[in-house]
């Protein structure tokens, strides 16, 4: 089954398997809506590299899940495009440094 012009989200992308993910994807020509913490300019070139290689379309969207505003805004950013979404990554996790984590 080929997955060429499907549309993806994926969450945590800016590294690790969220990466990986996000290269494969790209090698297969979905088109994904990027969604990471902080968009840097390393992600930025990481982006430009895989569309100028595989040629398919890469959204970067600013996810913070610890922020409520942030994840209304994604969702935001997302549902506008009026693109529809064939498949959903998620991979990010939330940086929650409370008592729990310490012991």
């Amino acid at each position: 089954m080929s997955l060429k012009n499907k549309t993806a989200v994926i969450t945590g992308c800016s590294r690790g398997i969220g990466k990986s993910i996000l290269e494969v994807f790209s090698e297969h020509k979905i088109n994904v809506f990027a969604c990471v913490r902080n968009i840097d300019d390393e992600f930025n070139l990481l982006i430009e590299s895989l569309v100028k290689k595989h040629g398919n379309e890469i959204i970067p969207i600013m996810l913070d899940l610890n922020n409520e505003n942030s994840v209304k805004e994604a969702a935001q950013s997302i549902l506008s495009s009026n693109k529809s979404i064939d498949i959903l990554v998620n991979n990010a996790a939330t940086i929650y440094t409370g008592i729990f984590q310490m012991t």
